[in-house]
């Protein structure tokens, strides 16, 4: 099905946004979001380069990215210059001076909705409806000098508070095999534990693969990927062409993209049906089962 995208070449209409100086609503009203069927999607650390931010944001352009999760990008009282204006929408959860993460959206026709109540310095957390469907987003950056434990517990926090499927996009400053990561260097690795065991609880699925992710190479520090991708387990097969690529910004550090696919109206309603019979089958054979224990008591 064709793509229905309105982007900030040709779209003049009232947006909603965060970052500076724009009046926020809660969500935009959506005409054709509910025909899209892939989401194009971005993750970018930007290492507080301000050349970077112009040269992501017309990559993002030209290649129709839907949302861009950064982190450690160069802001002022929470204004990403070159990202400050309608049509895009800049989302900063924070209102520090210096916020670490951000979700940037470029295709106007999403209804968006930021959790402020989830969101803070190191976390900026966003709903986005398509349709019937909703999906989570949350930008994250584990700074190297605080306590992992901190974000760990702040992101545990944030999955339990969420319902529904969820997109994680981190630069966690951490290693693991999870995410290719050479585990030479201890200190990062028992930071990098301490997220594993976070996956784990959560379920979370890792999309972090053996092909090219080498995202930072730094002169005598060698290369590590320390930036994951991690969604929750009913998304998780919904998730494609997972790559790393280089050479689109002047900076250490490669770019993340991927693609999202979204659930058709058809599909959600057979979804909704199939689950409801489950819940009402399940319901009666338990009722069933209660009787006949309370049977079984009585003859005994």
């Amino acid at each position: 099905m064709k793509r229905h995208h309105h982007y900030v070449q040709s779209v003049q209409r009232r947006l909603i946004t965060s970052c500076g100086g724009h009046r926020m609503d809660p969500a935009m009203t959506s005409h054709h979001a509910h025909k899209l069927t892939e989401l194009r999607i971005d993750q970018h650390n930007l290492n507080g380069q301000h050349i970077v931010v112009k040269q992501l944001r017309d990559y993002c352009i030209h290649n129709k990215v839907d949302l861009a999760l950064i982190q450690e990008f160069p802001s002022k009282n929470r204004i990403i210059k070159g990202l400050d204006h309608d049509p895009i929408r800049c989302i900063v959860g924070s209102t520090g001076q210096k916020p670490g993460a951000a979700i940037i959206v470029f295709n106007v026709e999403l209804e968006v909705t930021v959790l402020s109540n989830l969101s803070s310095v190191y976390f900026t957390v966003i709903t986005v409806r398509i349709g019937r469907e909703i999906i989570n987003f949350v930008s994250s950056y584990f700074k190297f000098n605080i306590l992992t434990v901190e974000f760990v517990m702040r992101l545990d926090v944030i999955l339990n508070e969420m319902k529904g499927e969820t997109v994680i996009c981190a630069d966690v400053n951490a290693h693991s095999p999870l995410w290719m990561c050479d585990a030479s260097n201890n200190t990062a690795r028992v930071k990098g534990r301490k997220i594993e065991d976070l996956i784990e609880k959560h379920q979370l699925t890792v999309h972090n693969n053996n092909r090219r992710t080498h995202r930072c190479n730094r002169v005598g520090m060698g290369t590590s990927n320390i930036d994951v991708t991690m969604t929750t387990a009913r998304v998780a097969g919904r998730i494609s062409r997972w790559k790393v690529i280089k050479g689109i910004t002047k900076t250490l550090l490669d770019d993340i993209n991927f693609l999202l696919k979204i659930l058709s109206e058809k599909l959600l309603y057979t979804f909704s049906i199939f689950f409801l019979i489950i819940f009402f089958l399940y319901g009666s054979m338990l009722s069933e089962f209660s009787t006949g224990l309370h049977f079984l008591k009585m003859i005994v």
